[in-house]
């Protein structure tokens, strides 16, 4: 979710932190302004955007889409290391 909203810009910071950090350990004020910063950041460079990757087991609603999204990633970009990459 804030992946998508880096990328095209629709909704709002505050509340995508919200929906997507509800109850963890980053769900503050200054992590929606780094989010905001960073959309912002991508509008002023098309061609060297920044990306939001990462997991934390305490972001409920992060963990299975975005792993399936490393995967897929993966599976494209570097599918000699798959084997690897399932063992961790």
């Amino acid at each position: 979710m804030i992946g998508e909203f880096l990328q095209d810009g629709e909704g709002d910071a505050r509340q995508i932190a919200a929906e997507t950090l509800a109850a963890s350990p980053w769900e503050h004020e200054e992590f929606a302004h780094l989010i905001a910063w960073m959309r912002d950041y991508n509008r002023s460079h098309p061609q060297h955007k920044v990306h939001f990757m990462g997991d934390d087991i305490s972001a409920r609603k992060a963990g299975d889409r975005l792993f399936a999204r490393v995967i897929d990633y993966m599976r494209e970009a570097h599918p000699e290391a798959l084997q690897r990459l399932d063992t961790l």
